[in-house]
């Protein structure tokens, strides 16, 4: 079973995002403020069993960097680290399929500066 890891600059999901809004500090409101709320997340999809089963549980990961647009729609993928070559076209498709939302207090400038977002298989 594929899970993923907490993002280098981290990014929340909606239902995070909505189930900590109402007790959120004012500290808590600036942190969860600072970050794109991921609103649809497709998790990379590794169909070939032969794959799957040489990949599953052995620590690998990739680490890669998205630019987000206006729209929060993912616009580029980039690769920084990754711990098998294969895994690496399946996790830029998946990420590309991601879509944020920008938090009220967060500028535009803000929202689409790279996040960086690392799976773990």
């Amino acid at each position: 079973m594929l899970h993923y890891a907490n993002a280098v600059a981290p990014v929340i999901t909606l239902e995070e995002y909505i189930e900590l809004r109402p007790s959120i500090t004012e500290s808590g409101k600036e942190r969860f403020g600072q970050y794109p709320i991921a609103i649809k997340q497709t998790m990379p999809d590794i169909s070939r069993k032969a794959l799957r089963d040489e990949i599953k549980g052995k620590g690998h990961h990739v680490k890669a960097q998205m630019l987000i647009d206006e729209d929060g729609k993912v616009t580029e993928v980039t690769i920084l680290d990754s711990t098998d070559e294969r895994l690496n076209s399946i996790v830029i498709r998946a990420l590309k399929r991601w879509k944020f939302a920008r938090p009220e207090s967060m500028s535009i400038e803000q929202f689409t500066s790279p996040v960086i977002q690392q799976i773990r298989f």
